[in-house]
Formats: C-alpha cells, sequence, structure tokens
C-alpha cells in the first residue's frame, strides 16, 4: 500500500487530498467545480468494475458545497441508469423509516414535496398502476395535511372527490361548479 499520498491520522481517520481528516473514517477534500462535466476527472470518489470496465460510479460534491452528486456512467458514453435496491427493502428520503417501497417526507413551507416534469415533448405526465379490481385497495389516494380525503381512485374503478369511500363511478362530496358563467357555472354537484 502506497502511503506516499494519503495521510493517516490517530482515530482511525484517513484523508485523502486533504492532510487534516476531520472525521473518523475516509475524508476526501477534492471539490469539483463543475462534476458533471467530466465525471473521471471532476469526482471525489469513483468505483469501478475490476478488469478495467469502463462502467463507474462516482460520488462527488460542488466547490460550495451546496450539492453532492451520485452519477452511475460509462466512460467515452456518459449517465447510465442508477438503480437502488434491485433485491427489495425501502428507499426513504428525509426519513429514517421509510414505510413504503418509496418514502418522501418532508416540511418544505411554500414548495412542492415532489415534482415529476417531462420536458420531452412528445412524452407523458405520471403512470399509476396498483391495485386489483376490489373497493379495498386503492390506486391513488390524495389527502390533506390532516389526513381528509381529497381525491381516491379505488382498484374498483370508482373515483371520490371529497370522499374516500365513493358509492358511484364519480362521488362528489360537498359542492362544485363547472364553467365560468354569471350564475356560478355550467354544472354543479351537491
Amino acid at each position: 500500500f502506497d502511503t506516499s499520498n494519503a495521510v493517516v491520522v490517530p482515530n482511525g481517520k484517513v484523508g485523502i487530498g486533504t492532510s487534516a481528516p476531520s472525521n473518523a473514517g475516509l475524508n476526501i477534500g477534492i471539490a469539483s467545480t463543475d462534476p458533471t462535466a467530466s465525471y473521471s476527472a471532476n469526482s471525489q470518489l469513483l468505483i469501478g468494475v475490476p478488469g478495467g470496465s469502463t462502467h463507474k460510479l462516482a460520488i462527488s460534491r460542488d466547490t460550495d458545497g451546496d450539492n453532492a452528486y451520485i452519477h452511475s456512467y460509462q466512460d467515452g458514453v456518459g449517465a447510465k441508469n442508477l438503480i437502488l435496491q434491485p433485491g427489495g427493502g425501502k428507499v426513504g428520503i428525509g426519513t429514517t423509516a421509510p414505510t413504503s417501497v418509496f418514502d418522501l417526507t418532508g416540511s418544505l413551507s411554500g414548495q412542492y414535496a415532489a415534482a415529476l416534469i417531462n420536458t420531452s415533448t412528445t412524452g407523458h405526465g405520471l403512470y399509476i398502476k396498483a391495485a386489483p379490481n376490489s373497493a379495498s385497495y386503492m390506486a391513488l389516494a390524495v389527502d390533506n395535511k390532516d389526513g381528509s380525503a381529497i381525491l381516491v381512485a379505488r382498484g374498483d374503478k370508482r373515483v371520490g372527490i371529497g370522499t374516500n369511500a365513493p358509492g358511484y363511478a364519480l362521488d362528489v362530496r360537498d359542492w362544485t361548479s363547472i364553467g365560468n358563467t354569471t350564475d356560478g357555472g355550467i354544472l354543479r354537484l351537491e
């Protein structure tokens, strides 16, 4: 093991690119001005496949420290797929105890918790395939922060607005108006 470019200090600290590692474990003190421009040149940690494969996983941070990046890529080709938990398990963002396959938890005042944006001119939005043909299962459930139903789509092809127990193909509770006329709407449901 060539230690000429590494610094090992007491308490299990190892530094690469830094002579003063601050935390126990491996500290890499190289930052990139543009981690997405050249994966090999700008990444702090590269994990490759033995035998000289051009496929790599790169972990990097920008120079001001505001953003961190995880890249799956191939030299000379560019970005490749990044797959999480292919053997099962759950993925949590903003939580240490995910309760769903993908659990996103956050408190963002005045912002969306998630955004799915497809910039393709021929692409689609969100596709959900879930729930057997049964009233007991939801394909989609949208509640407000307090847990009150806003919208549900059940496996038995019933949709509820304002209720999580639709009794009809379309069940709208409270009232709504559709249209823009002087008397309040073209269609009003109560």
